[in-house]
């Protein structure tokens, strides 16, 4: 067991009282959002409860038992260092095979954080986010974000396929975030520039009659018209998208097709 629990601060008065007051949250999120599916008994939720709040070992060795545990100890892990968080994640895959004959990783972790960190439907939670937080470091983590790993976990699409799966989904989630209100600052798409930017770079040509497209532009620029006062996660946004649209290393049609789409009054 390989378990490091220098991240547990057992000596820190603040930081145990902290995670205490956290722990509630933490408890309704996973029973919602994981419970109902591995419908997790009062043995394993009090494993979870005891190794969120002091890391013992043999509360993991339970853990490794659910189902989805790599899930939920990435999801409860107290740190926010994405290079502890992937040793985290390979030790576990790696100790896991010693208490279950299924790997740790699969399809349906990737499933439970790009539902929970979808926020068109915000639905029921506690905290932060339905993830506390953590949907971005869960992401990464969890769920593939470049060409590349998409393609390589599905591998019956062909890589155009791929590429206009992500850039219409970014399309999508981009305009959504203009307009929302609510858990601006969990929403993963703010930190997805760089895998729109791939899509873009790569086959624009392939890309650039889409009408998602046309929509963002148009969700974009009327908010920047209208003079409402932006969270200041929408102006990055906003800042980053236009950024790409002006890099001269992008393929001159994106700046062709931005401005044909913008004369045209967004039409589709």
């Amino acid at each position: 067991m390989e378990n490091n629990t220098k991240h547990w601060q057992l000596d820190n008065k603040t930081w145990e009282k902290t995670r205490q007051n956290e722990w509630p949250e933490y408890k309704f999120n996973l029973n919602r959002y994981v419970d109902s599916v591995d419908d997790l008994d009062e043995e394993y939720q009090s494993a979870i409860e005891s190794y969120f709040l002091t890391g013992n070992d043999e509360s993991l060795k339970k853990i490794y038992k659910i189902p989805h545990s790599l899930l939920v100890e990435l999801w409860i892990y107290p740190s926010d260092d994405i290079e502890v968080l992937n040793r985290v994640k390979e030790r576990h895959c790696r100790e896991r095979l010693n208490y279950s004959e299924f790997e740790a990783m699969n399809d349906s972790n990737a499933s439970y954080i790009k539902r929970c960190s979808h926020h068109r439907n915000l639905g029921e939670f506690k905290g932060a986010s339905k993830l506390n937080g953590r949907d971005w470091l869960l992401e990464q983590l969890l769920v593939p974000l470049s060409i590349d790993e998409r393609l390589a976990a599905d591998s019956k699409k062909t890589r155009d396929d791929v590429i206009r799966i992500v850039f219409n989904t970014h399309c999508m989630d981009f305009g959504d975030f203009f307009y929302r209100k609510d858990r601006l600052d969990t929403d993963p798409c703010i930190h997805k520039i760089p895998y729109w930017r791939e899509a873009i770079e790569e086959s624009f040509d392939n890309l650039k009659d889409s009408e998602d497209f046309v929509y963002l532009l148009e969700d974009m620029d009327n908010l920047v018209k209208s003079n409402t006062e932006l969270h200041p996660k929408q102006a990055k946004l906003i800042k980053d998208i236009e950024a790409v649209f002006n890099d001269p290393n992008m393929p001159e049609l994106l700046r062709q097709r931005v401005k044909e789409i913008r004369e045209s009054g967004y039409a589709v």
